[in-house]
C-alpha cells in the first residue's frame, strides 16, 4: 500500500506480482487513486521497488506489463527508465470480453545503473 508522506493519505497499492526466482525475475504492478494520478508518486515507487530488486534481490530483469491503451501506465514505466520490450497483441480479455494487447516494459540491472 501507498501513503503519501506528509499526511498519511492512502495513494494506491504497488508490488511485485511475478517472481521468477532462477533468472531471478520480477513483475511490477501497480494502481493510485485517479484523484492522485499524475503526481510522481507510482514514479517514484516504482523506483523505489527497483533500487531494492536490484540491490537486495540481486534482478537480472524487472518487468511492467500493461494494457496498450493504458497510456498513463506506459508512462509510469518509461519515466522510471523502462523500455517498452514488446506488444503483446491479442494477449487478453477485457472487462467487456474483448481482446486486449499487452505492452510489456523491461529493466535491466545495468540500465537502471546509468
Amino acid at each position: 500500500m501507498l501513503f503519501r508522506k506528509s499526511d498519511d493519505l492512502y495513494l494506491g497499492n504497488m508490488g511485485i506480482h511475478t517472481i521468477d526466482w532462477d533468472v531471478p525475475r520480477f513483475e511490477i504492478g501497480y494502481w493510485l487513486r485517479a484523484s492522485q494520478q499524475g503526481q510522481g508518486y507510482a514514479t517514484e515507487g516504482v523506483r523505489m521497488i527497483c533500487k531494492q530488486l536490484f540491490q537486495g534481490q540481486k534482478a537480472e530483469r524487472i518487468e511492467i506489463r500493461c494494457d496498450d491503451l493504458n497510456l498513463h501506465s506506459a508512462a509510469v514505466a518509461e519515466r522510471a527508465g523502462f523500455t517498452l520490450e514488446a506488444i503483446l497483441k491479442n494477449h487478453a480479455r477485457n472487462n467487456e470480453g474483448g481482446l486486449r494487447s499487452t505492452r510489456v516494459y523491461v529493466l535491466f540491472p545495468e540500465v537502471s545503473e546509468a
